[in-house]
């Protein structure tokens, strides 16, 4: 069964709702017969079957008009004389839309934006040691979802706002601040919005009163105003430590307007506090005024029901990246759809060789595989374990060959020590089994270790192909 419609009470000449279906959930074939069915529910909830008839989608595209008018047939009537039909069908409203995928956008020059606002109320109730313990995992998360997003921005600036807090110099509440305390939001990098928050985190003072529909309100007017309709979507990442929404009414007022702009709005909880109001405001679809929101905007993620404690970092940051952004592509679509933008012939798009190793967009197979993952200082460094199996794996380890010592000045490699070139990367021969990447984007492994040729080859292929990206919700 392609479709159910709803059901119409005490009707002889019912008028159903439309509906949409994806062409290639109709037909294989324009040609296909497709049978349509006409059923009844009787006073006991018993189903009786008023008839059916056949049509196709070469038929239906025609619209409406002589050609789509259809007797409904009950065969089991027509040995009866006199019977020729049980009734009449007759279409409407018939739209062949193009319905553009989240790829299609993204190859077209639509640019994804991230803003982050971080809630100060809470942490004066907030032991040192839960605190610390918070701190580390909203970095952790900042960085799981900037270090996506990232990707999809060219100019890597991020709008970065606080609010819970008495700023200074006059040290009166605010609910809406620079998180810079500059005249510009934006904060260069990941790196550059954690930098301003630790300094605002030793400068503002937190206070109990809340409000969230300040900085969801101001980061709508943004995105609203970022240029072009279609080539820039925004997503808002709110951090909390829970409690009570004060104001509620405002934030679904806020929400509400919210929707009618380029934004996907992330609340991510932190720590152990109190979220009930943060799941009632993702369920909740209606302001207090009535209002109905355009679109889903809202996504909540609880972090302690994602981190697995004791476990490794990039594994979390992995979990934590694919649940949170993993309705982004939805929202953007209906977005788009809803205001009827097409997405653009592709484009060349400057960006790095990696650009697909996303958890927006499903991975290209990888030569390597995650073996460990650990802290070395300050720097992470990660242990990956060579593929022989996959096709992309073009040359194995075994089959390296010689090659001359690059001349580095203050070079830190042991002369001693051979060297072998594998795939454009200098590597010991003792590592017969195992790579080392150290100081490396665990995501550019991939890049790296691949092949001129074959990057070239994937990118010939990718103008050639059309990719569509289907999202399954669990």
């Amino acid at each position: 069964m392609l479709y159910q419609s709803e059901g119409i009470k005490n009707h002889s000449h019912p008028t159903w709702k439309s509906f949409n279906l994806q062409m290639k959930q109709i037909a294989d074939n324009r040609n296909r017969l497709l049978e349509m069915s006409v059923i009844y529910r009787d006073e006991v909830d018993k189903l009786g079957f008023i008839g059916s008839f056949l049509t196709s989608y070469a038929k239906m595209k025609y619209g409406p008009g002589p050609e789509n008018v259809y007797n409904v047939v009950n065969h089991k009537k027509l040995t009866k004389k006199g019977y020729t039909n049980s009734g009449k069908f007759e279409l409407i409203k018939f739209i062949d839309v193009s319905f553009y995928s989240f790829l299609d956008y993204i190859t077209s020059g639509t640019q994804l934006h991230l803003a982050v606002a971080f809630d100060f109320s809470m942490k004066q109730s907030v032991g040192t040691e839960a605190q610390a313990r918070n701190e580390a995992d909203l970095q952790l998360a900042l960085r799981a979802i900037g270090g996506i997003i990232r990707d999809y921005s060219p100019n890597k600036l991020f709008p970065a706002l606080g609010f819970g807090a008495k700023i200074p110099p006059a040290f009166h509440d605010s609910q809406e601040f620079f998180l810079n305390f500059d005249t510009d939001p934006c904060c260069r990098g990941i790196d550059g919005v954690l930098d301003a928050y630790r300094k605002a985190s030793r400068t503002v003072v937190p206070i109990d009163k809340v409000t969230f529909f300040h900085v969801i309100h101001y980061v709508a007017k943004m995105a609203m105003n970022s240029g072009v309709k279609g080539l820039h979507y925004y997503v808002l990442t709110v951090f909390t430590q829970g409690g009570p929404i004060r104001d509620l009414k405002e934030v679904l007022n806020a929400l509400v307007y919210a929707s009618k702009a380029p934004l996907s709005v992330i609340f991510i909880g932190i720590g152990d506090g109190d979220f009930e109001d943060l799941c009632r405001l993702t369920s909740k679809h209606q302001s207090e005024s009535g209002k109905k929101p355009e679109r889903e905007i809202v996504e909540f993620l609880e972090l302690n029901s994602v981190l697995e404690r004791g476990g490794r970092a990039a594994h979390n940051k992995r979990r934590i990246a694919e649940r949170a952004l993993h309705v982004v592509p939805w929202h953007l679509v209906s977005f788009m759809h809803k205001n009827n933008i097409a997405a653009k012939p592709p484009i060349q798009i400057s960006r790095s060789p990696v650009f697909h190793a996303s958890y927006l967009i499903p991975d290209r197979p990888s030569r390597y595989d995650d073996d460990e993952y650990w802290i070395e200082g300050n720097r992470d460094a990660y242990h990956v374990r060579p593929k022989s199996s996959t096709p992309y794996h073009q040359r194995k380890l075994s089959d390296r060959s010689p090659a001359p010592r690059p001349n580095r000045a203050n070079s830190a490699v042991d002369d001693s020590v051979d060297l072998w070139h594998v795939n454009g990367t200098y590597v010991s021969p003792t590592m017969s089994n195992y790579l080392n990447l150290r100081g490396t984007p665990f995501r550019s492994h991939s890049a790296i270790q691949t092949p001129r040729n074959e990057i070239q080859r994937r990118i010939a292929q990718r103008r050639a192909f059309r990719f569509e990206v289907q999202v399954i919700f669990l």
